[in-house]
């Protein structure tokens, strides 16, 4: 890349406006360290080219649009504790490594091939380039299921859908949006070992749970009504409470949960 058009700014250093300032005017930003967690909004805005507001030491805010791409390394997936939308989700691509190579199979001249092989490595470069311009990028199976775990398990919406409710359910299948959310804070606090403060609220909840149906095929003909005495979600069928979330709960509760699922 030329002089000056690089950066390196980890992805949880999005929230810091000093930080981010320095993504001004680059073309790629790459970093071996991504963080533990990642601000949503922040990075929604970064990623997707949104205008952003930052700041450089001693002076005024001001606001660009950034157009880097980002290469960001880790040794696990961070969190997303806003969920990952399909918006985000339709802009990353994650790249899995799990082969470590074995010592006797190791060739330290890779790293020189810019001085040794100049010509055979732009060459290389300019084959791929043009496949890519032909044929677009070809996703490894790998990448999707790494993006399937990685937004199961960071956002409890998506892990609540793929646990909880049953795919392509029948049209008369219906479930209240109470029950819905109140089986959802349930499967949190049971299943996920959530604290109540870190749960989506009801209205988050329904938004999440709407976007992620348009976006999987297996739930895509959910909806949801808040009209008259059709409150809830339509085609949706929960799965039996399973026996870590029936602890704690009586026998009125069960009885009303299983009536409301069956609605």
């Amino acid at each position: 890349m030329p002089a000056g058009s690089v950066s390196h700014v980890a992805a949880k250093d999005f929230k810091d406006k000093n930080a981010i300032a320095q993504l001004r005017s680059k073309l790629l930003n790459t970093t071996a360290e991504v963080g533990a967690a990642i601000g949503d909004e922040e990075f929604k805005k970064i990623v997707t080219g949104d205008d952003i507001n930052a700041k450089n030491l001693w002076e005024d805010i001001y606001s660009f649009r950034p157009g880097a791409q980002h290469v960001l390394a880790a040794n696990r997936m961070p969190a997303f504790p806003g969920g990952i939308g399909h918006e985000i989700r339709r802009r990353l691509l994650i790249l899995t490594f799990n082969r470590s190579i074995p010592k006797e199979e190791q060739d330290e001249s890779v790293e020189r091939l810019a001085e040794t092989h100049p010509n055979e490595l732009l060459a290389a470069i300019v084959e791929g380039a043009s496949r890519y311009i032909r044929q677009g990028f070809t996703i490894p199976a790998s990448s999707d299921e790494a993006m399937q775990e990685w937004s199961q398990t960071t956002d409890p919406v998506l892990s609540w859908l793929a646990d909880r409710v049953e795919r392509l359910a029948e049209v008369g299948n219906k479930t209240r949006t109470t029950t819905a959310y109140s089986d959802f804070k349930r499967y949190c606090w049971v299943e996920l070992q959530m604290q109540e403060k870190d749960i989506p609220g009801r209205k988050s909840f329904i938004v999440r749970v709407k976007a992620a149906c348009r976006s999987n095929p297996a739930y895509e003909n959910i909806e949801h009504s808040h009209s008259g005495d059709s409150r809830g979600f339509k085609r949706m069928r929960l799965r039996p409470l399973t026996v870590e979330m029936l602890d704690g709960m009586n026998g009125a509760d069960i009885r009303t949960w299983e009536r409301d699922r069956r609605a």
